[in-house]
């Protein structure tokens, strides 16, 4: 009876472990994602609006390569001060898929301002206003985007054409996103 347990086990185990390698080979290759968040008003009255396009391309090296771009905005209290910029991103992170987890960690990240903008009232602001604004959007995407910053979703579901993951932010908040399968990368939204 033992050896027959412990020949179920062994076979479970090479089946388990089949299972990750064919999980595997579906992540294989280039992938395309839109996402949105808007954030809650902080103390001061500002929300922050970003969308993110970005392709990534998985190799059997745990490595995947990733570029596009984020659109972020923000209003601040009445909407008195807009101001937003397009982010270029492009970069390389480590993967692993493991127990229906998928987590990365970026270990090269480039990022540029391809856009900024900044209005009171309405009207474009100019000058050293808008210069400043943009010195802290760099500041602001350094905490948004860095070399080892990690992410961890839940693989809900996929196919050769679509992966949906599950996961949650800082705040506890839950978030399913669908990666859809790429011909090639893309420097930013379709």
């Amino acid at each position: 009876m033992k050896k027959i347990l412990i020949v179920v086990l062994t076979l479970m185990a090479i089946a388990t472990s089949a299972f990750g390698q064919i999980a595997d080979q579906n992540f294989l290759g280039r992938w395309y994602t839109e996402e949105e968040t808007t954030s809650e008003p902080d103390e001061s009255g500002t929300v922050m609006h970003m969308k993110i396009c970005v392709s990534e391309e998985y190799f059997r090296n745990r490595i995947n390569n990733f570029q596009g771009t984020a659109q972020i905005d923000y209003t601040i209290g009445d909407a008195s001060i807009e101001g937003g910029a397009v982010i270029a991103l492009r970069g390389a992170a480590e993967w692993q898929l493991a127990d229906e987890v998928l987590t990365s960690k970026i270990i090269d990240i480039k990022t540029r301002i391809k856009d900024v903008y900044l209005r009171r009232q309405g009207e474009d602001v100019e000058g050293e206003d808008l210069q400043t604004f943009k010195d802290a959007m760099s500041e602001e995407l350094n905490s948004i985007f860095y070399v080892g910053m990690t992410t961890e979703d839940t693989v809900l579901s996929f196919d050769a054409q679509r992966i949906t993951t599950e996961s949650t932010d800082d705040n506890g908040v839950k978030k399913v996103t669908h990666h859809y399968r790429a011909q090639k990368l893309l420097d930013g939204c379709r």
